[in-house]
């Protein structure tokens, strides 16, 4: 009798799982910055993080999320931008000024102050979700690009000298997961109102 050798599959991690659900994109709405705004925040990155210390975001992954959608179908995607083609959003700049750490999940991030476009742009985003059918995140939104994970220590915390970054649009972007991190797919632009 001949044995068949079984090939050994890794089992999928639980975020590998959730992202993964047939028929569904896992889905976020951000902001997503130009080359020069990009290039200023790696900059900043390789100043904050000692060597050996924390897993900094890539260059090509550098956004503020609006909203995470996660695991969407393609109904509610399909509604999710009628509702944001309707949104009629105004352009304006974010200044990134602060870093802050959260020691007990390791992320650093480079904060902002969250201009009034962008309060009316969260909020009216917030509706449409809800028309949607999705339960959008209620708590006050904060603005924020996440530079590093699974970071121990951060000496350079609070002021820095400001990033400005100039804001003509929000767009929607596939996730997915994989042993190498994550990667992200821009699917879809909508331009802001000068």
């Amino acid at each position: 009798m001949r044995i068949k050798q079984r090939t050994s599959v890794p089992a999928k991690t639980e975020t590998e799982r959730k992202a993964t659900v047939p028929g569904r994109q896992r889905l976020f709405l951000a902001l997503w910055p130009d080359d020069d705004v990009r290039n200023r925040v790696v900059a900043l990155i390789s100043k904050l993080l000692r060597a050996g210390d924390g897993r900094a975001v890539g260059r090509e992954n550098l956004h503020a999320t609006l909203f995470f959608l996660g695991p969407t179908d393609s109904r509610a995607r399909d509604c999710i931008e009628r509702m944001a083609s309707a949104l009629e959003g105004r352009t304006f700049s974010l200044m990134l000024d602060r870093v802050e750490h959260r020691p007990k999940q390791g992320i650093v991030w480079a904060a902002a102050a969250v201009p009034e476009p962008l309060a009316a742009l969260v909020d009216g985003l917030r509706g449409a979700l809800s028309e949607c059918g999705l339960q959008p995140e209620t708590r006050e939104y904060r603005a924020h690009v996440t530079l590093a994970r699974k970071v121990r220590l951060v000496t350079n915390v609070g002021a820095i000298e400001p990033i400005t970054w100039y804001v003509d649009s929000f767009v929607l972007v596939e996730s997915k997961t994989y042993p190498s991190g994550a990667s992200y797919q821009i699917l879809r632009s909508w331009p802001l109102a000068p």
